[in-house]
């Protein structure tokens, strides 16, 4: 997967770092026929994008569609905010990332007109969980691409060898629902958007089902780390990676084909860019004996690790999206295939509990009293029945430092995304059992039912946007902003000192609040104002 090259910042001070990424339309080529579409320089999906802890990026966003440009009634004074329009202009959002909201950090409100562009600025806390994330585009939606934050230099002191060593491949599933693409552009008037392939499908690392997927090898008996992210249109899916079906025949006799090639060893070691409280865990299927199941919302990403025993084999990567009864089968979008090696097979890897960064705490051991009245949060075709009403009003105010409870509901229908920092969540889908772990951090929620979900506001004060993550749901008014109340960072805060003391969640320091007074005096607060 190609890298955006990042060079020192000219007249930066040393080790600040500076990149462009230009949005554009391209052609998608597949065997079903062509799609024009938004791309990061000229890719689907867009450059892998490598940062690390302590650093400082410069990221310039050019807009590269003054070819493109259209006039939109649809943004003319006096139109409706919450409308699909201005299809010409851009922004970009670092998904995942625990950094300021605010300009000229990672504000989703900042526009880059067609032909313009902008200086985004990027400190990343020297304590900042490596992991995966994602570029996007906030609105209009059509680029992406992964984000890796390497491990700092806490992380990979704590890491075991087997962790630290671990090769890596990569797999960015973006799913294309053509149907509703081609309403999305006529409505809003957009002029790139085009295509003559009948049917939604799915792109892995950008080939098409029909045109091979992706292609992942990986050493027969090691174990390899497979970083995951899923830029789906609006549905949940689910991943498994299984003997192909080619491979199973010619391996073992005809009825017993299935059973003489074993699968992939498979455990999780992140979800959303966060560690697990302990790795690595085992993942179940969705029936005894299945396949484990990866479960990803329209926005997730997973990494595991996998280690396939037996060269030569080839494994099938199934994707099957959750209720969906247009699309009910699994598709085949890309092969793993096992190549030989003269090592002896790797031996299973480590149990270990990672030194989690101090926004990723473990924030189960509060009590009620601590946590106080839960706030409730209802995603509906609206959030708690409003819809957007700009970027200056604000829903709800947290507190830094104080962590809330949340109780939301309708995040199966519409998955939340949480900016600035993850929630820790419960409940479960019958398609992925007993994949929502209390205690997990995600940045993404999709679960059934009324879920109690934890945030910290930790670190950064200002502005969190939350919305729902189906892109055309949160331009039609499905997003909201809370804001972050307190003295904290903010997003030209040297990363030095953009970190909490303690820096990471195994140092034995409670949070540092006394949390039930502030939340008598913050719920006095509130009464005041009512």
């Amino acid at each position: 997967m190609p890298v955006l090259s990042w060079v020192p910042k000219a007249g930066g001070a040393p080790g600040v770092m500076a990149a462009t990424l230009e949005l554009s339309a391209v052609k998608l080529k597949t065997s079903r026929g062509t799609m024009r579409t938004f791309a990061w320089n000229g890719m689907i999906p867009g450059p892998l994008i490598r940062m690390k802890p302590c650093g400082v990026y410069h990221l310039t966003i050019k807009n590269g569609l003054e070819d493109w440009a259209v006039s939109d009634q649809n943004s003319a004074a006096g139109a409706p905010l919450n409308t699909l329009h201005d299809p010409s202009t851009t922004n970009v959002h670092l998904h995942g990332l625990h950094i300021s909201g605010e300009a000229p950090g990672d504000d989703t409100f900042t526009v880059v007109e067609a032909g313009g562009e902008n200086e985004f600025i990027y400190t990343i806390p020297c304590d900042h969980s490596g992991g995966t994330n994602c570029s996007a585009l906030q609105t209009n939606g059509g680029a992406a691409g992964m984000l890796v934050i390497e491990p700092g230099e806490r992380e990979i002191a704590d890491m075991p060898v087997a962790y630290r060593s671990l090769p890596e491949q990569y797999l960015v599933i973006q799913d294309f629902s053509v149907k509703d693409l081609t309403t999305y552009s006529l409505v809003s008037g957009d002029a790139v958007f085009d295509t003559d392939i009948p049917d939604t499908f799915a792109a892995a690392n950008g080939c098409a089902q029909r045109s091979g997927g992706a292609q992942i090898t990986v050493a027969a008996g090691q174990w390899t780390r497979l970083r995951m992210l899923h830029a789906g249109s609006a549905q949940n899916a689910v991943i498994t990676i299984e003997p192909a079906a080619a491979a199973a025949t010619a391996a073992g006799a005809a009825g017993a084909a299935a059973a003489a090639v074993p699968r992939c060893d498979m455990v999780l070691l992140q979800k959303d860019g966060a560690w697990l409280g302990s790795v690595p865990r085992t993942v179940r299927g969705a029936a005894p004996g299945g396949a484990p199941a990866l479960f990803f919302t329209p926005s997730s990403r997973n990494d595991v690790a996998i280690r396939c025993a037996d060269a030569g084999v080839e494994h099938e990567i199934r994707y099957t999206q959750v209720n969906n009864s247009l699309r009910p089968d699994a598709e085949v979008i890309g092969t793993v295939t096992v190549t030989p090696d003269a090592r002896p097979p790797a031996p299973d890897l480590p149990e270990w509990g990672p030194c989690r960064p101090a926004y990723l705490k473990d924030l189960t051991v509060l009590t009620p009293e601590q946590l106080g009245a839960a706030y409730p949060l209802e995603l509906r075709q609206t959030i708690n029945g409003a819809q957007f009403e700009g970027p200056d009003v604000i829903m709800h105010e947290l507190t830094l430092g104080v962590p809330e409870q949340w109780l939301v509901t309708g995040t199966d229908q519409h998955p939340l995304h949480v900016h600035i920092g993850g929630v820790s969540a419960e409940n479960q889908w019958d398609d992925a059992p007993d994949w929502l772990v209390v205690g997990d951090w995600m940045d993404s929620l999709s679960a059934r039912g009324r879920v109690p979900i934890l945030v910290h506001p930790e670190r950064f004060s200002g502005p969190m946007v939350i919305h729902c993550h189906i892109t055309s749901h949160a331009d039609q008014g499905m997003m909201a902003v809370f804001t972050i109340k307190g003295r904290g960072a903010d997003a030209l805060t040297p990363p030095q000192l953009a970190m909490s003391a303690p820096a990471h969640s195994c140092m034995p320091v409670a949070i540092d609040v006394d949390l039930t007074g502030a939340r008598k005096l913050l719920s006095a607060k509130r009464s005041q104002s009512l």
